[in-house]
């Protein structure tokens, strides 16, 4: 490659990469000025919203209490067969 063509690469790569850089600037500038998109304050939102906080706490409640049984049957299972095993 000549040097009149490497100096025409340099020149056109240098001022692509000013051009790219000022329309991303100009592209964030105008995103940063855009106002943000908030949907209008409905109460049933809200009352939705309890309503499906309280339905999450009732369903830990009762994975709370299924793991509980669960670990009672696991141990009821494991005494029944420590006791096969030392009474056999």
């Amino acid at each position: 490659m000549d040097q009149g063509t490497f100096n025409f690469l340099a020149v056109v790569t240098v001022a692509g990469c000013f051009i790219i850089v000022r329309l991303a600037i100009a592209f964030a500038k105008r995103l940063e000025s855009r106002p943000s998109v908030i949907a209008p304050s409905d109460p049933a939102i809200g009352e939705r919203f309890e309503a499906l906080e309280g339905d999450v706490q009732r369903l830990q409640q009762e994975l709370v209490e299924t793991q509980e049984r669960l670990d009672f049957a696991e141990r009821i299972l494991g005494n029944a067969r420590e006791e096969r095993r030392f009474g056999s």
